[in-house]
């Protein structure tokens, strides 16, 4: 039988960064927050010209829960990688972007311990976007 203290850190342990900041609610809002910064950067904007922004939207949600620990979606690489291939994406634009992506989540209350977890996420997808 599980003392009380055992059964706490279990509870306590489980608990996703995702939960942590508020769930759905924070990851629109850094979403939102992130794409409202990215598309003032006419250097960056020009990857999201003639794409559904919506769309766009639902799978920046998807990916940052993911990246929060919310396993709602695996994501493959074959898949991360093909839809990223056709837009060329240059190791620079992908850091700049991963830097706004970084300061949007420092700047809407993810402390920095935090911020390096899902940094790690973003790190380990780089080579599945940047094409050089």
């Amino acid at each position: 039988m599980s003392s009380d203290s055992e059964i706490h850190q279990l509870e306590t342990t489980s608990v996703t960064l995702f939960d942590k900041y508020g769930g759905v609610k924070l990851v629109v809002k850094l979403v939102r927050d992130f794409q409202a910064e990215i598309l003032q950067r006419p250097h960056l904007a020009h990857y999201f010209q003639g794409l559904d922004l919506a769309r766009i939207t639902e799978h920046s949600i998807l990916y940052l829960s993911f990246a929060l620990g919310k396993p709602a979606k695996v994501y493959m690489t074959r898949e991360m990688h093909d839809l990223h291939l056709k837009f060329h994406i240059k190791g620079l634009h992908f850091d700049e972007i991963s830097d706004v992506l970084k300061d949007t989540l420092l700047a809407d209350g993810v402390s920095k311990a935090d911020v390096e977890i899902v940094m790690t996420h973003i790190d380990q997808v780089r080579e599945l976007i940047v094409c050089e």
